[in-house]
């Protein structure tokens, strides 16, 4: 349990399960209890306020549990969950869509008169720098191959970001306005793009 070390300033009462035993349960209890003191007792955590609740898995009691009431912002933490939560119902080779398809009539010469829109389906990744394949300027290219090879040399209209799918609910309600102007406040979107920073 020493390698029990967390490196955000506070933490949800998440629900952790484990299957204990009524003959160690005390020695698990005593074993968590002397991970998050030590947890507790980081520098960085001087002005925090962490909670931590463990059940046990097969009987649904409280193994420890330290101020496990407080509500807290679960900041970079629920990453985590959500994350997790993606992988469970979504599977490990889901992968989004982002459709682009044009509108109008391509002329001889390869002038669309109409419009090329771009259609997003929630992918966090289209044009984020960390992967290759997802990098602004990879997926550009593969954009500007696509509309060269459907006979587009220049474009009689406009360019259109479609990100309507989730109805323009971006951002919670109890949001933090301070935070909205940050990069790790950006809200959600159908069509994101550089990780919506």
């Amino acid at each position: 349990m020493n390698q029990f070390v967390l490196s955000a300033i506070a933490f949800s009462a998440y629900t952790l399960t484990t299957v204990a035993t009524p003959v160690y349960a005390q020695d698990l209890r005593s074993k968590i209890q002397d991970a998050f003191t030590q947890f507790q007792n980081q520098e960085n955590l001087r002005n925090g306020l962490s909670s931590l609740t463990v059940f046990d898995a097969k009987t649904g009691q409280t193994v420890f549990a330290a101020n496990e009431n407080v509500g807290l912002a679960t900041a970079s933490t629920m990453k985590v969950i959500t994350s997790a939560t993606a992988l469970d119902f979504l599977g490990k080779n889901f992968q989004f869509k982002t459709t682009l398809y044009y509108t109008g009539e391509i002329d001889e010469n390869g002038v669309l008169n109409g419009n090329i829109i771009v259609t997003g389906t929630g992918d966090p990744t289209l044009g984020s720098a960390r992967y290759p394949e997802t990098q602004a300027t990879t997926i550009l290219n593969k954009w500007l191959t696509a509309v060269q090879n459907a006979g587009i040399k220049s474009i009689n209209g406009a360019i259109i970001a479609d990100d309507r799918l989730y109805n323009g609910n971006q951002l919670p309600g109890g949001w933090i306005w301070t935070d909205m102007g940050n990069y790790y406040g950006a809200g959600i979107s159908s069509l994101n793009w550089c990780e919506n920073a």
